[in-house]
């Protein structure tokens, strides 16, 4: 029986709704903010048997799918 996930991640396109959005349905703010290198915003709700982060998309991520499914 799986009884513990590690974390899960959403890639969201507007940032600041979904994070705003996730915080009202978990009733908490997020337990961390952080950018990344390439400077997509992160949120991470943490809970006890997981982490759910959500990410903002980039364009650079928008131009990796579009490379990978050319290749498809």
């Amino acid at each position: 029986m799986l009884t513990r996930v590690h974390s899960a991640l959403v890639h969201v396109p507007d940032f600041e709704t979904a994070r705003r959005d996730y915080a009202r349905l978990v009733g908490f703010e997020p337990s961390w903010l952080e950018r990344g290198d390439e400077g997509a915003r992160s949120a991470f709700f943490v809970f006890p048997n997981i982490a759910l982060e959500l990410r903002e998309i980039t364009e650079g991520d928008v131009r990796e799918h579009e490379e990978r499914a050319a290749c498809a």
